[in-house]
């Protein structure tokens, strides 16, 4: 979907494509980030997300990772929806000749929750 715009309005995040209005009920951040001999240090401990237009819930999502050198290490990531969980890690490279690699492990990913 292209993003034409993005915006918050009395407290609610909306993107839109018009002539379509898409509304984010809520969203919750908690984490923090540093910088350690350059490199750039991140955690996400909690993130929710309520998008009750299409019946999503994000109840979870953790992140632990690093942007370094030429790449971000994610350590690890999970992700935990009504009928969704996904969780693992990986390192993508910020440069295109590199490839990527990402391993999910104890996941279990909804196709019909993807789909609505």
């Amino acid at each position: 979907m292209a993003v034409d715009h993005f915006q918050l309005n009395n407290g609610r995040f909306e993107w839109f494509r018009l002539p379509s209005t898409y509304y984010v009920d809520s969203v919750t951040i908690i984490g923090a980030a540093s910088l350690n001999k350059g490199d750039l240090i991140a955690s996400i401990d909690s993130v929710s997300l309520n998008y009750s237009e299409k019946g999503f819930h994000l109840k979870e999502l953790r992140l632990s990772a690093v942007i370094e050198n030429k790449a971000i290490r994610v350590d690890s990531l999970y992700i935990l929806t009504d009928s969704s969980r996904l969780s693992g890690g990986g390192i993508f490279p910020l440069d295109s000749a590199s490839s990527y690699h990402f391993a999910f492990k104890n996941s279990h990913i909804s196709l019909h929750e993807l789909s609505d």
